[in-house]
Order: C-alpha cells, then structure tokens, then sequence
C-alpha cells in the first residue's frame, strides 16, 4: 500500500481552499491512500458533493 502524506505549509480558515491547496500539492502524484492529519477529526460541512465527485486524481 503506498500512502502519500499531505502537509500544507500552512492551513487557511477556509476549508475548501485548503482542499485547493491540497489538490495542487497532489497532483501528479499517486497513492493507495492519502493522509491529511491536521483534518483527521474535524468536520467540514464544506466538503460538498463536488468535492467528493471530482475526488483527488
């Protein structure tokens, strides 16, 4: 299993733009599953249905 881990330097108030961040750091690279530890336990009402639509490829 190849685990990609996502970091961003730094993490803005706004949920979806830090999932924007995210999508540019990714792209490119691949993994069976990626890890997002500053949002493990939190909750975004933000991520919406097109978010988990487009998913992250």
């Amino acid at each position: 299993m190849k685990i990609l881990l996502v970091q961003p330097p730094h993490w803005s108030p706004d949920g979806h733009a830090d999932f924007d961040t995210i999508e540019r750091l990714v792209s490119g690279r691949s993994g069976d599953v990626m890890l997002l530890p500053e949002l493990a336990g939190a909750r975004l009402d933000a991520f919406r249905a097109d978010r988990s639509e487009r998913g992250f490829r």
